[in-house]
């Protein structure tokens, strides 16, 4: 992919030239107009430039000594913002004039050529991405680099002819959806998915940011209102479509902004249609929405009606030959003068017999006859002619702007309608396509944090106010003169910016799709499947099924360097002359998931892919696919057959599949094993130690387990520091044992399920007053065993370096605590700022005089550790977020070096969440900066206050909120959360504590679960709930988390209460990792503790 690093050293553009093997001939010093074009997708990239006739040697003028070294179809490599791409001439014109003599050389991407390679005929029923694209790279010097595996789970079928490689490489890639990226260099080919290469990075153009000029461009050539579709073989969407059409028809653009009332009292007028026309397409459509289930019903009644038809016709066909049978074997007796009672008795019955299938069949006929006159019949209900006038129909027909659209990669109808409706809602407006003229900012230093953020396939923001554009659209194309010092880009395939009403007016200006079960895919057999043996085409019978092994060995798999897999399947089959063993291949169906569950084919048959083998095949194999996925493999015998044997001209035996548990599904490996290079690192999985390895080479040994790093001269293991862990607590269950001794007065064994060793908290409110039964009915609710105690710390303003403390918070703390220390409770003590009232944030806080604000801060602290020591409190904060003092680490070390004489409980800090951002450098070295802060290895424990902002989704699932804390996909950030605090306790060798993990249940919190006021969104408790459930299920397997904290407890008006609410029940079942099975262990030691009381207290 074409991105220019934030750290490019910005040159010049640098030409120089080379035989088509890439020997370089010269470099090319005197270039005049050099302009490169970046083109995204299926475009070649371009380089035009001119060069002198004559250039300067030493002093004199001479004769350009390129100019007679230059020939087309010669290379030039380009060298430019840390970028090489290789260029073929394609074009050199001489060009005289009076000014100067010059050559003008036209030039295209090393890939261009492809296209100079024919494609006479390529014809395959059955191929994934990475099987078409060896074929179509065969015989040349380009090969495949990376393939996205999803890539391989598809399978295409392709007739290409009279093509050329590069044509049929796009026409591949627009078959997968992929995007390619060529390169030059090393002459491969990357397939990305769009998603993977169309990011948003936040970069925002606007003529105060880089913007010279706009075009901003409403062509009405490429829209759409009715579009045709068909899938392959003629495919259509009839039967899938509420009006039975095989077009659809989205008249949005030409409807909006037309609104009405549930009275048809017109709130809204249309920019163009006319109020009677409005009100006639929203009431088709609501007839089609109601009526379309209707429609489907009886082609489907139809549909098995003809089937059991053709059926029948083939049983009475049976029937009549059988009866012929019988007249011929009673000619032969008669003239032999044999007895024919039996068989005259036979030619009776069998008569009946035949009698019989007629009437069944004229019966069935005539149901079909009336579920043909009902389709007719509301086929004319649901006609446009029977819902517009005539005068309505003329003014329609000024907007009904009409495109056929095929897709032969398609077999469902489903899926076909789905996709036509995408399709659709692509064209039915005029596309976003601007042209901009933008200052070459890769020129200017000072912009180098948006270099990264403005790569080829990017997705960009383009706001223009007195346009009122405000577009968010992909990157398509990038012209830099390197003279002009300015850059002409394209940006396309985007959307408009609409407000959620919007949206949501546009949707009813559209029919729904019916839904049902019972839409089938239909299959063209007779183009999928190959008829490999003509001579049984008149056999009836249903094929045998083949026969798969039960111990486990159908199904096997190879592992590949890039980390994919090809699975291969094997069978046997009866070779036999009867009829159902005469066969002419199989159909291989392969369905792909990523749940351990097991598959029925037929349920999703959108999602499953086939291929075609021959009958004499008894393996095959499905090549690149991604390794941790879970695969059913299906198979099917199958003979081509007639038209007048059975309809569809095919007759399969039934689907069968592996039932060994290792099998259904079959799983290759449960992680992604990686070969060879990436990212600079040679990954290897193996049970022994790799040879001749590199330094920073990564080995992950499949036996233990243990993943290890080469440091040049030796292995070593990421786990050394697993055992001295696994000692520490093991030597810690005995001290924590005994923290349950009065808690057992109040709480149920059987309920006692959370980790000893871990702690599961709440943060009492600050706001309000605080009392003990509150607090200790919140945290029996919620099954907590830890409570962190606030006492505020008030200052008059930010600026403020005389802090003191607010007594009644003093007193109700110390009131509080020795009681919930003896309910067996863990207890934290915190001080907590409290700046003006409670009206600023502690982050807030910058003290004008720090030195004052320290020996003040000090005081306090050592006020309370004194007491916590008395009370035998568990942990003491030093501060929490304070942004401002957080870099003050000697005055801290001396603060701490202080309290621990008078304290021997934990000490913590916390400190607030973070945000980075791969393309916000800014954000990635105040990360670093935090990260490297040495007030971390000072503090036993580091607490983080987790408000990290994961996603804009409205209303995420547990799996998405998980996805977004491994890579935040909010603007593109990429942010991967787990990693970034894993990386604290990997530096300091210390606990990581969530001291406040919670956030309102209100749709806009996922994006900023810090914010407590303004417009919070819709209220929805799922996305609380989602939260501590996503949080705790990606930590709580880490040995380094010493658990959470819930923000906040005894606070019902607070937004960030969870009592009452859906979280309440998912955070009382947390038990970071506590089993009944561990509590069986502590039976006796809380029996022994019992008696101990109650000889304490005799």
């Amino acid at each position: 992919m074409i991105t220019i690093r934030k750290d490019t050293e910005i040159k010049d553009i640098r030409l120089s030239l080379a035989k088509p093997n890439k020997t370089k001939i010269a470099n090319i010093d005197e270039v005049i107009n050099p302009m490169v074009t970046l083109n995204h997708g299926s475009n070649v990239h371009e380089l035009t430039f001119s060069i002198p006739l004559t250039a300067t040697y030493d002093g004199v003028n001479k004769r350009n000594h390129v100019v007679d070294l230059l020939r087309p179809w010669y290379l030039i490599k380009s060298e430019f913002y840390g970028l090489i791409i290789w260029f073929t001439v394609v074009k050199k014109t001489k060009s005289y004039s009076n000014d100067m003599d010059t050559i003008q050389v036209e030039c295209k991407s090393l890939q261009y050529v492809l296209s100079k390679q024919g494609v006479i005929k390529y014809e395959e029923t059955s191929k994934n991405l990475k099987e078409a694209a060896t074929d179509c790279l065969k015989n040349t010097e380009w090969s495949i680099g990376f393939i996205d595996p999803l890539f391989n789970l598809k399978y295409r079928q392709f007739d290409i002819s009279s093509s050329n490689k590069l044509d049929f490489m796009y026409s591949i890639c627009e078959k997968f959806e992929a995007i390619p990226v060529f390169n030059t260099i090393d002459c491969t080919v990357d397939f990305y998915k769009e998603s993977d290469v169309s990011k948003y990075k936040g970069l925002k153009i606007t003529p105060a940011q880089y913007m010279i000029s706009l075009d901003d461009i409403e062509d009405m050539d490429d829209v759409v209102t009715r579009i045709y579709a068909t899938g392959k073989d003629g495919l259509s969407i009839n039967s899938v479509n509420p009006t039975g059409q095989s077009y659809i028809d989205d008249f949005s653009y030409f409807l909006y902004p037309f609104q009405r009332d549930q009275k048809r009292n017109v709130i809204e007028r249309s920019n163009y249609m006319s109020d009677a026309l409005c009100h006639a397409i929203l009431d088709y459509n609501d007839l089609v929405n109601n009526e379309g289930s209707s429609f489907y019903k009886l082609l489907d009644e139809k549909k098995k009606a003809e089937e059991k038809e053709t059926a029948s016709n083939n049983d009475l066909y049976t029937l009549q030959l059988d009866f012929q049978k019988i007249l011929d074997r009673i000619t032969v007796a008669s003239k032999a003068g044999d007895d024919t009672t039996d068989l005259i008795k036979q030619r009776d019955a069998k008569s009946k017999e035949v009698e019989s299938k007629k009437e069944e069949i004229k019966a069935i006929q005539a149901s079909i006859t009336q579920i043909s006159t009902q389709i007719t019949d509301l086929k004319d209900k649901l006609s446009f002619e029977k819902n517009f006038s005539t005068e309505l129909q003329k003014e329609l027909s000024k907007y009904i702007i009409t495109a056929e659209w095929s897709n032969d990669s398609i077999f469902d109808e489903n899926e076909l309608y789905d996709a036509t409706n995408e399709e659709l809602e692509n064209r039915n407006a005029p596309a976003v396509n601007l042209a901009l003229g933008l200052v070459n900012f890769f020129n200017c230093i000072s912009e180098k944090h948006n270099w990264d953020r403005f790569s080829l396939g990017d997705i960009v923001r383009v706001q223009q106010k007195s346009f009122y554009t405000d577009v968010k659209a992909t990157i398509t194309a990038i012209s830099i003169d390197f003279e002009q010092s300015n850059l002409s880009v394209t940006v396309s395939n985007g959307k408009r910016a609409s407000s959620d009403f919007e949206n949501m007016l546009k949707t009813v200006y559209r029919t729904n799709k019916i839904s049902t079960e019972t839409n089938k895919r239909k299959i063209k057999y007779d183009e999928v499947t190959e008829n490999f043996n003509r001579r049984n085409d008149r056999i009836a019978v249903k094929p045998a099924s083949p026969v798969i092994a039960k111990d486990g060995t159908a199904i096997s798999h190879t592992t590949n360097d890039d980390g994919s897999v090809d699975v291969t399947f094997q069978w046997d089959y009866v070779e036999s002359d009867e009829d159902q063993y005469n066969i002419d291949g199989f159909e291989i169906y392969l369905h792909g998931s990523n749940k351990n569950e097991e598959y029925v084919f037929g349920s999703k048959m959108a999602s499953e892919d086939l291929k075609n083998v021959k009958y004499d095949k008894r393996a095959t194999t499905f090549t690149g696919l991604p390794s941790n996925m879970y695969y059913t493999i299906g198979i099917q015998a199958y003979r081509r057959v007639d038209a007048d044997i059975e309809i569809t001209q095919f007759i399969g035996s039934d689907i069968v599949k592996s039932l060994h548990p290792n099998e259904n599904p079959y799983l290759p490996s449960s992680t992604v094993e990686v070969k060879g290079k990436l990212n600079g690192s040679k990954y290897t999985v193996s049970s022994t130690e790799p040879e001749e390895p590199e330094a920073n080479d990564l080995w992950t040994n499949t036996v233990t387990g243990v993943v290890s790093s080469y440091d040049g001269e030796k292995w070593v293991s990421s786990d050394q520091k697993t055992a001295e862990l696994v000692e520490t607590t093991a030597a810690q269950v005995d001290t924590k044992l005994s923290d349950y001794d009065s808690r057992v007065q109040n709480i149920e064994l059987n309920n006692l399920l959370v980790n000893p060793l871990k702690w599961k908290g709440g943060n009492v409110s600050a706001f309000g007053r605080k009392y003990y039964a509150d607090v200790s009915y919140d945290s029996t609710v919620l099954n907590l065993n830890t409570i962190t105690i606030p006492i505020l710390i008030n200052a008059v303003d930010a600026s403020d370096s005389n802090p003191t403390v607010v007594d009644y918070t003093y007193n109700e703390a110390w009131d509080m605590i020795p009681k919930l220390k003896n309910d067996g409770y863990n207890i934290i003590l915190e001080p907590y700022p409290f700046i003006a009232n409670g009206t600023i944030a502690e982050t807030d806080w910058a003290p004008s005089d720090l030195d004052q604000w320290f020996a003040a801060w000090n005081s306090i602290l050592q006020d309370f550790a004194k007491k916590c020591e008395q009370f035998k409190l568990d942990g003491l904060y030093i501060a929490s977020n304070l942004v401002h003092m957080e870099d003050s680490t000697e005055k801290w070390k001396s603060v701490i070096t202080g309290l621990r004489s008078l304290f021997s409980g934990k000490i913590l800090y916390r400190t607030n969440y973070w945000v980075t951002a791969e393309w916000s450098p800014e954000t990635i070295a105040a990360y670093n900066k935090k990260l490297n802060n040495p007030i971390f290895g000072l503090v036993d424990i580091i607490a983080i206050a987790t408000y990290f902002e994961l996603t804009d989704n409205r209303n995420p699932s547990v799996d998405q909120l998980i996805d977004a804390i491994y890579s935040v996909p909010l603007y593109g950030r990429g942010q991967n959360i787990f990693k970034e605090i894993k990386a604290f306790y990997d530096k300091w060798n210390k606990p990581i504590f969530f001291g406040e993990l919670g956030i309102p249940p209100y749709s806009n919190s996922p994006e900023q679960p810090h914010n407590a006021f303004g417009d919070l969104g819709e209220y929805n408790e799922s996305i609380q709930a989602n939260w501590f459930e996503a949080w705790v299920r990606v930590f709580q397997a880490q040995d380094w988390w010493q658990g959470y904290s819930v923000y906040a407890i005894s606070d019902e008006k607070s937004v960030y209460n969870v009592i009452g609410k859906k979280a309440e029940s998912i955070i009382r079942g947390q038990t970071l990792g506590g089993t009944k099975g561990k509590l069986q262990s502590l039976e006796e030691r809380v029996a022994h503790l019992e008696e101990l009381l109650k000889s304490i207290t005799q």
